[in-house]
C-alpha cells in the first residue's frame, strides 16, 4: 500500500482507515489498534512539526505485509528529527503535567521497532515495523 499524505491533520482518519483495510485478516482488533496509534502518532508529529503550518508539502506512507510482518516507512521532505537519539520520557512527569504534547515519541517507539534515516536532499525516512500475533 502506498499513500500521499497532504499536511494537514484532517488526513489522519485516511491513514486510519487504510491501515485497518490492510491489517483485516493479518492480525486481531488489539493489535490493529496498537499499530494504527503508532502510525497516528509519528504522523501527527511529522504533520506538526516538520513543516510550516497550511504547507503544500507531503508526506510519503508506504505499507509492507510479509511473513506476519508489518513495515510502515514515512518520508518527509521536512525538518530534521530523529526521534530515536531523543532522552527517554518520564512517563510518571508527563502524567503529572497537564499539557497536550509529549509522548506520542514514546508511544510509538514503544509499541513498534523504530529506524530513522536522513534524506540525502533533507528530510527523514521513518521506518516502524512490528511482528504480528496470529489472528484469533
Amino acid at each position: 500500500m502506498h499513500l500521499i499524505i497532504q499536511n494537514n491533520m484532517t488526513e489522519l482518519d485516511r491513514v486510519r482507515d487504510a491501515l485497518t483495510n490492510a491489517l483485516q485478516g493479518h492480525c486481531d482488533r488489539l493489535e490493529i489498534n496498537r499499530i494504527i496509534l503508532a502510525v497516528d502518532e509519528a504522523l501527527s508529529n511529522i504533520l506538526e512539526h516538520a513543516y510550516p503550518p497550511e504547507s503544500c508539502e507531503t508526506v510519503e506512507m508506504s505499507v509492507e505485509l510479509a511473513d506476519a510482518r508489518i513495515t510502515v516507512m514515512l518520508k518527509d521532505r521536512g525538518n530534521f528529527f530523529d526521534p530515536t537519539q531523543m532522552t527517554p520520557v518520564n512517563t510518571a512527569e508527563e502524567a503529572r503535567n497537564n499539557h497536550d504534547g509529549g509522548l506520542g515519541v514514546f508511544l510509538f517507539t514503544t509499541l513498534m521497532e523504530v529506524s530513522h534515516q536522513a534524506r540525502p536532499n533533507g528530510g527523514n525516512i521513518l521506518t516502524m515495523s512490528r511482528q504480528l500475533s496470529p489472528c484469533d
